[in-house]
């Protein structure tokens, strides 16, 4: 999985066989002193609604962890010690100290850091304690308890050194992670109680502090985050995708929890979905969840469950996400089965928001400036229908309570560093028919340093509707065509992606208006709509038979130059009719225009190419041929085209030579590309493409040439 600031450990592994890279140690305690100084200071540099208060910067902060638990739960407690130190240290109290300095020393802070440990333990961070001293100015005194002991005695001299200077009154710790009366299988924390009992010390929450320290991410934190993105994507695309699309087209019933253990077990396999990380530093981040249907009602929280019921072709809600090296990520997407133009509307309107939201998320905004943001980009018809939150911070917990964005986040502000969870949902929606449904789009996200914008680490799993609306062969005949065309057509009810990529390149040019989708029952549909209901067969099959013909010579006229005389006989016009990509270049999808990328689109039997920062077009007769080959970390892909001789006078496949003589043609274009299975698609569309246009134009020339049989008479 790459270089580690760590040698790392799984946390099953006995803790004398890893060590701590110092440097690391001593930048991150900087890193955590400064920032609870900040927070205990109540300095302009921390977020008000987290602040401290005006104590001088002094503080003292304990965070206990008690024996091991198989039970999986978040803990700021972990997520300290994982930051510190790498990993969980269990029966530890870590104690951080800061008072203005001694006699002599007014004005200078002493910094402390108390441990409370095994003796292999302590042994572990000994050898950071002198870089920590020089490098962050932070003296580690660690307190070794002896094998069997409850820790008691060490315990009651960190509390005795707090008294000493003066800090008792401002001792604090994790509130919600403090639960006596303790059993008898927790000695330590039993010995922790009484310890602060006797001192008659009454905690504060130290909960905000912590999260103050641990928001932002340094550049080793932000490599995992991007790791653990990447495999989450890639579960989300390679295996979630296929998965509800081969239920769908064959029909199988499946339940969500069956679903979601399948989506697990793709996610701590990594390899299953293509990516290269060591399995031991991956887990997953909760149960994956998928919601269909509407009873029970859709649940948009992330403690949501999958349920035993199988899943239903309507709306469908998944939620994912990847821990590497215990760094957290999320996505969420939703997916439209035969959605009506409701639901259309709804979803684009939910796309914007959260576009607003990622957008709102600069370094030393508010967080309240996110969801509003949001909300302002739904409008008054759905913004009673968004979620009281729209995200909060991720990392070594999933979820920061403490930077949630919300309308009342009005003084957090956001930070360089942070990675959020974006999750901006739409719920108590209500289809045409009265069915009730949700929505919801989730991704991770960096804030970037300096104002830049935030880069959305999940977005290899696209939003766009297109992508996301699948239509079902049967649908009903009185669903409007518009809303039929506005969905993709996938796999579902097909024979496979090719044969839906070849059928939907054998729709005529000027067939645009109709749902030419390669799906059987919707060109029933549309040539039923077209026929009048009383009429016969025979006026049935003259209509089809006439629509056959019109097709066949529209290709012709444009593709080979023939004559619109209906007679067949061949034009004696030296210039052909030349293929035509788009009409306008408001025809290009817009997506292809914005990402800059390889796209191939079968209906217009075109690929896009980005030259010098525009989009050109290139129909597919004009590919002579492409290739594809790899070095190193890259992919080059080669495409030729068909281009006039040396003399300029056509050759075989290429007629239009002649009409343009003095035009400059490209000859071959190549590309460098970082993602290798982009290329490999690319190459296998144009290929599939090609050959599908090459067979229909072989067809309709055979079918040109068929002469009409004369009616036979019987005698």
């Amino acid at each position: 999985g790459g270089p580690s600031p760590y040698i790392l450990v799984h946390r099953l592994y006995k803790v004398n066989m890893a060590t701590i890279d110092s440097s690391v140690f001593s930048a991150r305690s900087s890193a955590l002193y400064s920032a609870l100084s900040d927070y205990a200071a109540g300095s302009s540099k921390s977020d008000p609604s987290l602040s401290g208060g005006s104590l001088g910067g002094s503080f003292c902060i304990a965070v206990i962890a008690g024996p091991a638990s198989e039970e999986f739960m978040y803990r700021k407690s972990a997520a300290l010690q994982l930051f510190l130190f790498g990993y969980e240290l269990t029966d530890t109290l870590v104690v951080c100290l800061q008072t203005p300095g001694g006699p002599g020393k007014e004005g200078e802070l002493t910094k402390e850091m108390h441990v409370v440990s095994s003796a292999k333990k302590c042994r572990l961070i000994e050898p950071c304690i002198e870089k920590c001293l020089k490098d962050a100015g932070v003296t580690v005194i660690l307190h070794t308890k002896e094998k069997g002991d409850d820790g008691k005695k060490h315990i009651d001299e960190v509390i005795a050194r707090a008294k000493h200077v003066g800090l008792l009154a401002q001792f604090a710790h994790i509130a919600k992670e403090y639960t006596p009366p303790f059993e008898d299988s927790a000695p330590f924390l039993k010995a922790y109680d009484q310890a602060i009992k006797a001192a008659s010390i009454t905690p504060q929450d130290a909960a905000n502090a912590l999260a103050t320290a641990l928001a932002p991410k340094d550049e080793s934190e932000i490599l995992y985050v991007r790791k653990a993105a990447m495999l989450t994507t890639a579960a989300l695309n390679k295996f979630v995708v296929k998965q509800l699309e081969d239920t769908i087209e064959e029909e199988k019933k499946i339940k969500h929890s069956k679903l979601s253990e399948l989506a697990e077990d793709s996610i701590v396999h990594p390899t299953q979905v293509g990516v290269k990380l060591n399995e031991e530093n991956v887990e997953i981040c909760y149960q994956p969840i998928f919601q269909s249907g509407s009873s029970p009602a859709y649940d948009l929280r992330p403690s949501a469950q999958s349920d035993d019921k199988i899943m239903t072709y309507d709306t469908i809600l998944v939620s994912l996400g990847a821990r590497y090296n215990n760094y957290c990520t999320n996505i969420s997407r939703t997916f439209l089965i035969d959605p009506d133009d409701g639901q259309q509307k709804a979803y684009q309107k939910l796309v914007d928001a959260h576009a607003a939201a990622v957008a709102a998320l600069v370094e030393g905004a508010k967080l309240s400036d996110a969801y509003e943001a949001a909300k302002g980009a739904l409008g008054d018809e759905y913004a009673a229908k968004l979620t009281k939150s729209v995200g909060y911070v991720m990392g070594l917990e999933f979820r920061e309570s403490a930077y949630v964005i919300n309308a009342k986040a009005t003084a957090a502000t956001v930070k360089a560093g942070m990675v959020f969870n974006v999750s901006v949902g739409l719920s108590d929606l209500v289809t045409k028919k009265g069915k009730k449904y949700a929505m919801q789009i989730a991704d991770t996200v960096l804030v970037k340093p300096d104002g830049e914008a935030p880069q959305v680490l999940t977005d290899a799993a696209t939003k766009r509707y297109s992508d996301i609306a699948y239509n079902l062969e049967g649908d009903d005949e009185d669903e409007e065509p518009a809303e039929k065309e506005n969905a993709k057509s996938r796999d579902a009810k097909t024979k496979g992606k090719k044969e839906a990529a070849a059928a939907a390149a054998a729709a005529p040019a000027g067939a645009a208006d109709g749902p030419s989708r390669g799906r059987n029952v919707l060109i029933d549909n549309k040539l039923r709509d077209n026929v009048d209901g009383d009429m016969n067969m025979a006026d049935v099959q003259d209509a089809l038979t006439k629509r056959v013909n019109d097709e066949t010579k529209d290709i012709l006229d444009r593709m080979k130059g023939r004559a619109g005389s209906g007679s067949g006989a061949s034009s004696s016009s030296a210039s052909a009719a030349e293929p035509v990509s788009y009409k306008s270049i408001s025809d290009i999808p817009a997506y292809v225009a914005r990402d800059m990328t390889i796209a191939v689109d079968s209906r217009h039997e075109s690929i896009l190419l980005p030259i010098m920062g525009q989009v050109v077009p290139f129909h597919i007769s004009m590919v002579k041929n492409i290739t594809q080959h790899s070095e190193q970390d890259f992919s080059y892909i080669r495409i030729v085209f068909q281009t006039p001789n040396v003399t300029g006078s056509p050759v075989a496949g290429f007629p239009w030579a002649q009409k343009h003589p003095d035009l400059t043609y490209i000859r071959e274009i190549n590309y460098k590309c970082i993602d290798s299975r982009h290329a490999t698609k690319v190459l296998s569309d144009v290929k599939m493409l090609k050959k599908t246009v090459m067979q229909k134009m072989t067809e309709q020339q055979d079918r040109a040439s068929l002469v009409k049989q004369e009616t036979l008479k019987l005698t």
